[in-house]
């Protein structure tokens, strides 16, 4: 067996390089490891390569133990996909493999990149908050960099295996082609929202003028690249407005709140300003009609409506399954040709017509399991950021009336599955700390 790398030597390791080093490849590490960034060069995305790097990883990490009801839920899935497909003599597997993954990348390989991460940081959960949330800096900066500059745009997507390929780059779509896996749509939307939720862990920390304007600053870069990807953004925008008033008046997270309230009050007013100059001074045909599908439902509620063309077209996509697709499902979560089953893109419907509602409800219980085990792990460490990654859970589950959240939010998940597993492998080692002390 191969002997394992002790805490205090990967931590006296990386002591003695910069910090900022130390940043800058844990960053890059855990870019390509939340998002699955497709390349032309390699034949898997880069997050299912971390499944063979983890297995080899193991020896050297002390794995946290997965929760069991976690784990037999995952386990559980799995089996009513499978079965799905057997009754139905379906040949379309893709929500099997979804299914598994649920296990591989969530439980096991974030297990172990937690561990290996804590071996080489320790107990400094703010310090691995910020490199979270500096790994979708990251990709709001391509994602803006790539839509200020369409040359750019060009070099990263000729080496980007990407969805978004041979949909032009023209209007809407170019705006869609953008971000490190080179396609940003609603699911990048709630994705980028995630690390706005997660900032809220930083704000008791912020003690100069400089801190809280970086901090301001993060916090307007990713907003940008959320509201690039979606519109989805307005309604995380609107719950975690709503979020900041509630812990308003708790005494124990007052000051979060307030300070959340004001950030974002003051970038609205940036960025309704800054809307209102490109409105008026700008020629460019790309921005009007980026502001025209941004604000749309905005432009529309001025006129005496309230209603988008997407929400229009989804509502369509709304229906009642026959009684035993409902029950039991089909089998099938992509049609023979290539587009979403059942001609919808709504993604509770999407589950139940691949699961029927029993597997689809099981589905969705694997996920507020998590939510409830990560919100217990981070009240006892900063209860503000707790409260806002629940809400950010509640996110998640409303917008399954947009689309499969759960199955296309990958990076978000990926995320709070790893700060799940730091937080959880930080517990284990204060509290042997605490036994030794003893």
């Amino acid at each position: 067996m191969m002997p394992k790398l002790s805490t205090n030597s990967s931590i006296f390791f990386s002591r003695r390089l910069p910090r900022s080093w130390v940043n800058a490849f844990l960053v890059t590490t855990l870019l390509f490891a939340f998002f699955p960034i497709k390349f032309n060069f390699l034949p898997v995305d880069s997050a299912r390569i971390f499944y063979l790097l983890s297995f080899f990883a193991i020896p050297f990490a002390r794995v946290i133990k997965v929760p069991v009801g976690s784990f037999v839920t995952a386990l559980v899935i799995a089996f009513i996909a499978m079965i799905a497909v057997l009754l139905n003599h379906s040949d379309e597997l893709s929500m099997v493999r979804i299914c598994f993954e649920l296990v591989i990348r969530y439980l096991i390989v974030m297990n172990i990149l937690a561990v290996l991460v804590y071996q080489v940081i320790g107990d400094d959960w703010q310090r691995m908050l910020r490199i979270i949330i500096s790994v979708f800096l990251v990709q709001a900066f391509f994602i803006l960099a790539m839509l200020l500059f369409p040359s750019f745009q060009s070099s990263l997507l000729s080496i980007l295996n990407s969805d978004a390929k041979g949909l032009g780059r023209e209007g809407f779509w170019r705006l869609r082609q953008v971000g490190v896996t080179g396609w940003a749509a609603y699911d990048m939307a709630i994705t980028m929202l995630c690390p706005l939720f997660m900032m809220s862990g930083l704000v008791k920390g912020l003690s100069t003028k400089s801190s809280k304007l970086q901090f301001s600053f993060i916090l307007l870069s990713i907003l940008a690249a959320a509201l690039v990807a979606g519109r989805s953004t307005f309604i995380g925008l609107t719950l975690l407005i709503f979020m900041s008033l509630v812990l308003i008046f708790s005494r124990h997270a007052k000051e979060v709140g307030f300070f959340y309230l004001k950030s974002l009050s003051i970038i609205a007013l940036v960025v309704g300003l800054g809307v209102l100059w490109l409105a008026g001074y700008s020629d460019v045909a790309e921005v009007e009609f980026f502001i025209n599908w941004a604000f749309e439902i905005i432009i529309n509620f001025t006129s005496g409506s309230a209603e988008t063309e997407s929400t229009n077209e989804l509502m369509k996509m709304y229906y009642m399954p026959p009684e035993r697709t409902f029950l039991m499902g089909d089998g099938r979560y992509i049609s023979e040709n290539g587009g979403f089953y059942g001609a919808t893109d709504v993604g509770f419907l999407r589950l139940i017509l691949f699961f029927g509602v029993f597997g689809t409800i099981i589905f969705y219980c694997f996920f507020l399991l998590f939510f409830y085990l990560l919100f217990k792990k981070l009240a006892r460490i900063n209860l503000p950021l707790s409260y806002y990654m629940l809400a950010y859970g509640v996110l998640l589950f409303v917008m399954n009336f947009k689309g499969a959240v759960f199955v296309d939010v990958i990076p978000a998940l990926s995320s709070l599955f790893f700060l799940y597993f730091y937080f959880s492998r930080r517990s284990k080692g204060r509290d042997l700390v605490a036994g030794v002390a003893t």
